[in-house]
C-alpha cells in the first residue's frame, strides 16, 4: 500500500513540474506578446497623428521576432537515413525517411531556461535544397542541453520526416552502375551568419536493416559529406551554406541478365539458324526480316523500364570494389571517434580539426588520413 501510494505521489509531482514548466512558458510568451501589442499601440497613434495609413504598422508585422546574434554561428549536422523506401531510375528521384540532428551553442539562454522557443530564440532555418514536391509525417523537436563548464548552453534541433528527393543519375556503367543518394542541406541564412559542418563527436549513417528495395539494390554501409556554397537557390547575391551527406547503392544485374541480354542473345542466336536454310529459298530472308522485328518490338518494351540517356553504357566494377573499401574506411573512422572519445586524452580541451570548404566527392580516404 505504502508503494502505491509513493508511485502515486512521485507522478503527482512530475505532473506539477510539467505543469509549472507550461505556465512559465506560457507567461514569458504573454509578456512578449504585450510588449507587442505596446508597439502596435503607440505605431497606430502615430499613424492617425501623421496620416501614415498602416505602412509603420506593415513594418513591424513583417519583422522577424526571433533572435538576432551578431557572430557567426557553426551548426553540427548529423543525418540518418532511416528508410529508403524507393529508387526510381527513370524519373531520377527516390524516396527516403530522413531523420537529422542539428546542435549549436547559444549564449543568449540563461541557465536556468529549460524549454527552447523556436518562434523568440534564434535557429538555423534549415532548408532541403533537393526535395522533389512536399514533406510527409514531419515531427520537429528542440531542447537545451546545459553543459557543467565554462561553455555556453547548446540548443539541440531532432528533424524527422519523408519525403521524395531528386538525384542525378550517372548511367555511364548502367546495369552495373553503383549511384549517390544525395540530401543536401542549406538555410536560409548567408554563410556570413552561419557555417553548416558535418557532426564531429557522431558519424552521419544509414539504416541497412529497413531499406525496402533490396531487390533491386544492395546498400552501402558507408555514408560521406562534402561542404559547398551556392547562391543558385535565391535570388539575391548573398552567399549561402550547403552540406551534401551522401549514402550509396549498387545496381544488381541479376534481373538485366535473364529478362534482358540473355533474351537480347537468344534472338541474335537464331539469326544463324538461317544459314541452314537453302540460298535459293525464300524463307530464309522472311526469316530473318521476322528476327529483326521480333528485337524491335522487345526494345520498344524493355525501353519503358530503363533509362533515358543519350549515351552508351558499358560493365564496370572496379567502383563496387571501391565502394566496399570505403565501407571499411567508414567504420574504421567510427572506430577512432569512438576510442578518441573514449580515452583520457580525449577528455580535456582539444582543437576541433573541421573538413575543408569545399571537399571534393570521394575524399573519405584523405579526410580518415588527416584525423592522424
Amino acid at each position: 500500500m505504502l508503494e502505491v501510494e509513493t508511485v502515486n505521489s512521485k507522478k503527482t509531482k512530475d505532473e506539477n513540474v510539467k505543469l509549472a514548466k507550461v505556465f512559465k512558458a506560457l507567461s514569458s510568451n504573454i509578456e512578449k506578446n504585450n510588449e507587442l501589442l505596446d508597439q502596435l499601440f503607440e505605431l497606430t497613434l502615430e499613424s492617425e497623428s501623421n496620416h501614415q495609413g498602416l505602412a509603420p504598422l506593415r513594418s513591424i508585422l513583417s519583422k522577424d521576432l526571433s533572435a538576432a546574434r551578431e557572430d557567426k554561428v557553426t551548426v553540427e549536422i548529423k543525418l540518418t537515413f532511416m528508410k529508403i523506401n524507393d529508387i526510381d531510375t527513370v524519373d531520377q528521384k527516390f524516396q527516403s525517411e530522413i531523420f537529422i540532428q542539428a546542435k549549436w551553442h547559444d549564449h543568449l539562454i540563461k541557465p536556468d531556461e529549460k524549454v527552447f522557443e523556436p518562434s523568440m530564440m534564434w535557429t538555423p532555418k534549415l532548408i532541403i535544397l533537393n526535395i522533389d514536391g512536399s514533406i510527409e509525417e514531419e515531427h520537429i523537436d528542440y531542447s537545451i542541453l546545459h553543459s557543467n563548464d565554462d561553455n555556453p548552453p547548446r540548443v539541440q534541433l531532432m528533424w524527422r520526416f519523408k519525403a521524395f528527393f531528386k538525384e542525378n543519375l550517372e548511367l555511364q556503367h548502367f546495369p552495373v552502375d553503383v549511384q549517390d543518394l544525395t540530401i543536401s542541406i542549406s538555410t536560409e541564412k548567408s554563410i556570413h551568419e552561419i557555417e553548416i559542418i558535418e557532426d564531429q563527436s557522431s558519424l552521419s549513417s544509414v539504416n541497412t536493416q529497413a531499406f525496402l528495395d533490396a531487390s533491386e539494390w544492395n546498400l552501402y554501409n558507408h555514408t560521406e559529406s562534402y561542404r559547398d556554397k551556392t547562391t543558385v537557390e535565391y535570388a539575391r547575391s548573398t552567399v549561402h551554406s550547403i552540406l551534401h551527406i551522401q549514402c550509396r547503392v549498387a545496381r544488381k544485374i541479376g534481373y538485366f541478365v535473364w529478362n534482358i541480354i540473355f533474351i537480347v542473345f537468344l534472338i541474335i542466336g537464331l539469326t544463324f539458324a538461317s544459314y541452314s536454310i537453302e540460298v535459293d529459298n525464300g524463307d530464309r530472308l522472311a526469316v530473318n526480316i521476322t528476327l529483326f522485328l521480333t528485337a524491335v518490338t522487345f526494345k520498344l518494351v524493355v525501353k519503358q523500364s530503363l533509362p533515358t540517356i543519350s549515351y552508351l553504357t558499358y560493365l564496370a566494377t572496379r567502383r563496387r570494389w571501391k565502394m566496399q573499401e570505403k565501407d571499411k574506411l567508414y567504420q574504421e573512422k567510427k572506430d577512432y571517434i569512438e576510442r578518441s572519445r573514449m580515452s583520457p586524452r580525449g577528455t580535456g580541451k582539444r582543437k576541433r580539426r573541421y573538413p575543408p570548404v569545399a571537399q571534393p566527392r570521394g575524399s573519405l580516404e584523405s579526410f580518415f588520413e588527416s584525423r592522424y
